[in-house]
């Protein structure tokens, strides 16, 4: 059954790529890299590391008040080595399925981990999706319309913080879960459930890190902006601040591998709104996704340096000797 579905989502992958590709021309697509500025280029590269380093940093953070004690460097080593691996699996969150995986197997507290993942993720994509809102209502994007698409995704991610914050829901929250915590799975999705609202009602620690998570939002937005810089593209900077949430979302529907297809689909049909060839759109997308090649480059070249840093009972202790020497 895993083998029919992994075959199915290739195809659709290949399918949808390849109809975009035949549909915008092969010769059109070159003419959009003829301009490439590698300059640029290496300068998007540099961002989206520091994207992913940052990251690790509020995840340090947010392990730490866990009393889970590892370093930066050590997270993000094991994030690039995650993105090598989850750069197979289906859909956008791949990589985060793997790192998940890396940090809890062995971890005491499995939803401690799982949940500080979980809540770095998608904090980022919701600080994300508020800029595409607040940007949506510039006269330069007005004319789009995406004001009501925006606010309702805006307001699920309030809802959900208000889930995990709200004494009431989690009360509700606790009867129901009660009743699936059953087994291994559904007693580890519990468990993480109340991990996450400890962040929600953690007021001190949420503003401790919310620069942090805005930083990395901005990087993330940015990155795109400056690939379309690199291949000649001159498209306002409003554009992918309400766009680049959008396509992350629509990247994670688990229908193809690494979002390939989807992610290029989303990126035509959105800066097509706004007026944008599709080619030039095709190759932003195309460009942007060859951002993951070096990520998954350094996750290979830490592995066959350190393997695969799994976090443990031992290096835990050894990181918080480091740390308090």
């Amino acid at each position: 059954m895993k083998k029919h579905a992994t075959t199915i989502r290739l195809l659709i992958s290949l399918a949808l790529f390849a109809g975009l590709l035949y549909w915008i021309g092969i010769g059109s697509l070159l003419d959009s890299f003829r301009a490439f500025h590698p300059g640029w280029y290496a300068l998007a590269v540099a961002l989206i590391f520091s994207h992913f380093f940052l990251q690790a940093f509020v995840l340090r953070t947010l392990l730490r008040s866990k009393a889970i004690y590892v370093r930066t460097r050590s997270v993000f080593r094991i994030t690039m080595i995650s993105y090598f691996f989850g750069f197979f699996l289906p859909g956008g969150i791949g990589p985060d399925l793997v790192l998940c995986y890396n940090l809890v197997r062995t971890a005491e507290k499995k939803e401690d981990v799982l949940s500080a993942v979980v809540f770095t993720r998608i904090s980022v994509l919701f600080i994300m999706v508020a800029f595409a809102f607040l940007f949506s209502f510039l006269p330069v994007a007005a004319g789009l319309r995406l004001q009501w698409v925006t606010g309702l995704i805006v307001l699920g991610f309030l809802g959900y913080y208000f889930i995990m914050a709200n004494k009431n829901s989690l009360s509700l929250a606790r009867r129901l879960l009660n009743f699936l915590n059953r087994h291994h799975l559904t007693r580890l999705l519990y468990n993480t459930y109340f991990a996450l609202s400890e962040y929600g009602r953690d007021r001190h620690l949420v503003a401790k890190v919310l620069p942090w998570f805005i930083t990395s939002a901005f990087l993330k937005i940015i990155v795109d902006f400056i690939i379309a810089r690199a291949l000649g593209i001159d498209v306002h900077l409003a554009y992918f601040v309400i766009f680049v949430p959008l396509v992350s979302i629509a990247a994670v529907i688990p229908l193809t591998f690494a979002g390939i297809g989807i992610r290029e689909g989303s990126f035509v049909g959105l800066f097509g709104l706004a007026g944008v060839d599709a080619a030039d759109a095709f190759s932003i997308s195309v460009l942007s996704f060859s951002l993951n090649f070096w990520l998954a480059l350094a996750g290979v070249l830490f592995f066959a340096i350190r393997g695969s840093g799994i976090i443990t009972a031992k290096t835990i202790k050894a990181e918080e000797r480091e740390s308090t020497s």
